[in-house]
């Protein structure tokens, strides 16, 4: 499996509107047709578009994240997260990571 950053809205839009991460990660109000990706975070991708990982700068040295896979790569998706961790860890400055799963979502971990 391969990682990199990304930028490319079509693939990030791919990953966020499939149906099944929209509902859950869609702000209440959020039109999936009017939404676009904000430029800023860090968006790192597996190679066929199946997942994704958005960072967002919370300090100097911090780095939030939320990781997005589709349902049909969810077997893959420690894999990839583990991937795309260490891809920040090598490619920024990043050194600390949090991540808030709400507890409506037990099966993500």
């Amino acid at each position: 499996m391969i990682v990199n950053h990304t930028n490319d809205k079509a693939i990030i839009n791919r990953i966020l509107k499939n149906d099944d991460v929209w509902s859950r990660v869609a702000e209440e109000g959020v039109s999936k047709d009017a939404y676009q990706p904000p430029d800023g975070p860090y968006y790192i991708v597996e190679e066929s578009g199946s997942a994704l990982l958005i960072g967002h700068w919370k300090n100097h040295i911090t780095i939030e994240v939320h990781i997005n896979v589709i349902p049909e790569f969810r077997h893959k998706a420690k894999e990839f997260a583990e991937l795309a961790v260490q891809w920040l860890w090598d490619n920024t400055r990043c050194q600390k990571l949090v991540a808030e799963i709400p507890e409506i979502f037990p099966d993500v971990v």
